[in-house]
């Protein structure tokens, strides 16, 4: 892996944790997919050989490029992009029930609910 790879992923992940720690959901999402997409590039980054085939040739199977690490980035990209589309549809689901995406007052809505219930049983018995 060379440096600017090192960097890109770097900058990837940092991004995407920095997202995560932000109050919106929709940016929890967006997070979760820039360190998806940085775990990916590592992945390929680190089975990368430079001139080497992707399929055997006449040179011999010893200078192929090894299909273990591509096989496992396109897996890590197809549940990359089905995870991506069930949380997306959470968040649909999210900000149609609550009208709100931001994580401090679905909290806040989360406690009043709580409170009402308790509310509700202690005079319902």
């Amino acid at each position: 892996m060379n440096l600017l790879t090192a960097i890109v992923v770097g900058v990837l992940v940092g991004s995407g944790v920095y997202l995560m720690t932000r109050d919106d959901l929709t940016r929890l999402v967006a997070g979760t997919l820039l360190i998806t997409n940085g775990a990916i590039l590592l992945l390929v980054s680190a089975g990368f050989r430079a001139r080497v085939a992707p399929v055997p040739t006449e040179a011999g199977p010893a200078l192929i490029a090894d299909p273990v690490v591509q096989a496992l980035a396109l897996t890590a990209v197809v549940i990359n992009f089905a995870a991506t589309v069930l949380l997306m549809r959470v968040l649909v689901a999210v900000e149609s029930t609550h009208r709100t995406l931001s994580a401090g007052e679905l909290e806040s809505s989360q406690s009043r609910d709580e409170a009402q219930a308790e509310v509700e049983a202690a005079s319902g018995s």
